[in-house]
């Protein structure tokens, strides 16, 4: 992580200070004693550790770990966006050792494959519903390890002059033009707190969320402004606000944790000031280009601030939430961007421990979702037994999730192909060349598909486009590098129904989808390639292959 100046005024007990005393500064601003498990704890032994230890006190049985088929497809679909292929589903059944999870998440996690899905993840989560996109940064910065607290200064402080960083301006420029828009989304993206309703009122039930700090954080943005479409700073400007009472009050430059800056006595605004200001901002404008930060940029103020050493626990806490409610369908603060005192964690001490571990290594995400995937609690079966279902909170059942865009265009394109083209015996950089060209063709067809929201269902628009289009039955069906033109060749319906069932769900058919699917295509022998077709469409559209589980 690089170091970063700190001009705060009044800072908290350091983050180590706080952990060495067992301090819990749980979701809000409220302090909690408890004893955090040894820094040297493995990560997935902490998160089984927390998650059974509420099991036991809620006296709820858990779900047994799910089969070695259903982790296999849960894993790679999170871990590289994709079902697993023919030849992993085999491989991984067929591999007799105790340590072949831990190997298989090793090998997804050093693939080329969780770069490019990690940076489709992360460029919805930034851009979406701009419609803007920084993939190609994104793809760049993972590439080169960049951890997420310099992902997070880049993107507040863009550089689009230097090659590393270009793309990274893309973020502000969307958002820039409303500073409300823009500070209600860094609060939200990276520290997990929505103060949006703050900036008429104080919020009637959370004491966290006042206009002192909605103004605060507005304030660490205000002096940015679009300089005919290029990002542009100011040095000078403070915000105004009035309050419910009517008082009118200038704003403190105040992070959300509490800290104000001092800042200094703007000076006289003289009128050849004024006119050398526009002038400055006029020549970046006529050459399109970006004016560097001022000195006191107060953007650059708050990436020091939320960096500094005590105040990173914020930007820990928002990103470990964020990555476990995409890895187990719910947060352990729920909703995602209200985490604040009236909202507590379902487990705070696994919270805190894993924000003090993200910290400790330097921001490095990939050590949190590798713990996660290895642990037990992402493991669960997903299906509920009989009685009562516990509740959500508790993670004693694996979540159903709907996948991404992405996740089910890339998947769809997969598992239609045929499944000699990824054959074990392929050489590795051919193999990951045949999956990126199905990634590249993914992307297209992903751009048909919604972002899903809580309470998903299938769109109309989804429905038609698989059920009418051309292009579906072009791109999925029909061709020689189809599993259908290879189904179709094969010597029984038996055969096909448990091949297409194997390729496309990653199992095999209960007794009685064998005789269903069988009994279909034997009723149509005298069509076998559109019988074929058929199998394959209603396989690749069924809640089964939508859903993550």
């Amino acid at each position: 992580m690089r170091a970063l100046p700190t001009p705060i005024t009044r800072r908290p007990l350091p983050l180590a200070l706080l952990f060495a005393f067992g301090i819990l500064l749980a979701s809000g601003s409220q302090a909690v004693a408890v004893e955090l498990l040894p820094a040297d704890t493995p990560v997935e032994e902490a998160i089984d550790h927390y998650i059974n230890q509420r099991l036991t006190e809620e006296k709820v049985q858990p779900a047994p770990l799910a089969g070695d088929a259903a982790i296999l497809r849960r894993t790679t679909l999170d871990l590289v966006g994709r079902v697993p292929t023919l030849a992993e589903l085999d491989q991984y059944l067929d591999e007799p050792t105790a340590e072949k999870r831990h190997a298989m998440v090793d090998q997804l996690i050093a693939s080329p494959g969780f770069i490019e899905h990690e940076a489709n993840v992360l460029d919805t989560f930034l851009m979406h519903p701009s419609g803007r996109s920084i993939r190609d940064y994104l793809v760049r910065s993972l590439n080169e390890r960049k951890t997420w607290d310099v992902i997070f200064q880049d993107l507040l402080l863009p550089d689009p002059e230097s090659e590393a960083i270009k793309g990274a301006e893309e973020f502000l420029k969307t958002r820039i033009r409303d500073t409300d828009e823009a500070t209600s989304d860094v609060s939200v993206l990276f520290f997990g707190v929505n103060v949006s309703c703050a900036q008429c009122h104080d919020h009637p039930h959370v004491a966290d969320w006042s206009q002192e700090v909605y103004y605060g954080m507005k304030s660490f943005l205000d002096r940015t402004f679009d300089n005919g479409g290029q990002l542009a700073e100011r040095d000078h400007g403070v915000v105004k606000y009035q309050t419910t009472a009517g008082d009118n009050r200038e704003a403190s430059v105040r992070f959300i944790s509490g800290t104000t800056l001092e800042m200094p006595e703007p000076g006289e605004r003289t009128d050849d000031l004024k006119k050398a200001e526009k002038e400055y901002f006029e020549k970046f404008k006529e050459e399109k280009k970006q004016s560097p930060p001022p000195e006191n940029s107060l953007r650059r103020k708050l990436v020091e601030t939320a960096l500094a050493e005590g105040e990173n626990i914020y930007l820990a806490r928002a990103t470990v939430n964020r990555i476990w409610g995409r890895l187990l369908g719910r947060g352990l603060v729920t909703p995602l961007d209200q985490m604040h005192s009236e909202n507590p964690a379902s487990h705070p001490d696994l919270l805190e421990w894993l924000a003090r571990d993200l910290v400790e290594h330097d921001f490095d995400t990939r050590r949190i979702v590798r713990g996660i995937t290895l642990s037990e609690a992402y493991a669960r079966e997903s299906r509920r037994g009989e009685g009562e279902s516990p509740a959500e909170e508790l993670f004693a059942v694996g979540q159903t999730r709907v996948l991404s865009p992405f996740q089910y265009a890339f998947s769809l394109k997969l598992a239609a192909t045929k499944p000699e083209r990824f054959a074990a015996e392929t050489d590795s950089q051919e193999l990951e060349k045949r999956l990126e060209q199905i990634a590249a063709a993914g992307r297209g067809l992903a751009r048909e598909f919604e972002v899903p929201t809580d309470n998903f269902q299938v769109s109309v628009d989804e429905a038609l486009l698989m059920t009418n289009s051309a292009r579906i039955q072009g791109d999925l069906l029909a061709g020689g590098d189809k599993l259908t033109d290879e189904l179709a060749k094969l010597e029984s319906d038996e055969q096909r129904v448990n091949h297409a069932m194997r390729v496309i769900l990653g199992r095999s058919p209960t007794e009685e989808e064998q005789t269903v699917l069988v009994g279909y295509l034997a009723g149509r022998n005298d069509r076998t390639e559109a019988a074929c077709q058929q199998l394959v469409w209603a396989l690749l559209t069924s809640s089964e292959f939508r859903f993550n589980h």
